[in-house]
């Protein structure tokens, strides 16, 4: 374990940051299931996750405090309703041509659930397929999980990491996904 700053930012910046004020931006949703609305990935907190200056136990409490209004994606699966998951929140398509080291950075905060899959992956298709993954909080009957039990307090983390597979290529796109049948906790990101 080592405690060391984060990679400063290069000379090129394909992506700087998406703002999540009333609305995903820049970011899309596709749903393998079909589900819409807040259902998949939104910015609205329909489970009511945040609230401003407090912290609750299962709760988005450090993205994007003080401020009064929640500005996150928030994949929620607990409220009702809550059907099946298969969601991703994509990036647009980055060409990294001209990027010799790839840098992905974001914030996130959720409660795992033993029952679903969130992980982040990488396209170098143009979004088509999802071959890589970067990161994965948790997958049902994997036996590389962290030690959590399911529904514990909110774990935050802001995560920079490394992505060589995504250096010079011309058509990346990072997303997050959830995976999960349903009334599983939520996945907020920024």
């Amino acid at each position: 374990v080592t405690c060391e700053a984060p990679p400063g930012a290069g000379t090129i910046s394909v992506w700087a940051k998406q703002e999540f004020v009333g609305g995903l931006g820049a970011m899309t949703v596709v749903s393998a299931l079909g589900n819409t609305g807040c259902e998949t990935w939104c910015t609205a907190d329909k489970g009511v996750r945040y609230l401003a200056s407090l912290t609750t136990g299962r709760g988005v409490n450090r993205i994007n405090h003080p401020n009064l209004a929640p500005e996150f994606a928030i994949m929620e699966s607990e409220t009702n309703p809550d059907p099946v998951e298969d969601e991703y929140l994509k990036t647009p398509v980055l060409n990294c041509t001209d990027i010799g080291k790839v840098t992905l950075r974001f914030k996130s905060e959720t409660v795992i659930a033993n029952n679903t899959l969130q992980e982040v992956v990488l396209s170098i298709d143009g979004g088509l397929t999802f071959p890589t993954r970067i990161f994965k909080y948790n997958e049902p009957g994997a036996a590389d999980n962290g030690l959590f039990d399911d529904g514990e307090d909110s774990v935050y983390a802001e995560r920079t990491f490394v992505v060589p597979q995504a250096d010079c290529q011309s058509s990346v796109v990072f997303a997050f996904h959830y995976k999960g049948p349903g009334n599983s906790r939520f996945w907020a990101v920024d």
